[in-house]
């Protein structure tokens, strides 16, 4: 019999934008099944396969959401601590930036 795993890490946010549908949460397990929240009320539950997964089709966020994600491996296995965000005003979006050309562009 095997030990059971360890800890999973907390899952973590790219950057949120009011007015956004969608959010990338990162820092996945491969197969780890992802709880999301949307001001403590749970939002959906995902599969990823690793590393992220995007998250399309939300209502649009404002500046007063917070969101918070688990993740959890087994069935029956604690979830991971939770990873939290909240959502930027447009203004903090970045300036755009030009992709270095690769060859065929």
């Amino acid at each position: 019999m095997q030990p059971a795993p360890g800890t999973l890490p907390a899952p973590s946010f790219k950057p949120v934008y009011e007015t956004s549908t969608q959010l990338e949460v990162t820092n996945i397990v491969n197969g780890g099944k992802v709880s999301l929240s949307r001001n403590g009320v749970p939002a959906g539950i995902y599969r990823c396969w690793g590393g992220s997964i995007l998250i399309s089709g939300l209502a649009p966020f404002s500046t007063t959401d917070s969101f918070s994600a688990t993740q959890q491996l087994c069935a029956g296995a604690p979830p991971s601590p939770p990873g939290t965000t909240g959502v930027q005003p447009c203004a903090y979006l970045p300036a755009p930036t030009v992709a270095p050309i690769q060859a065929g562009d």
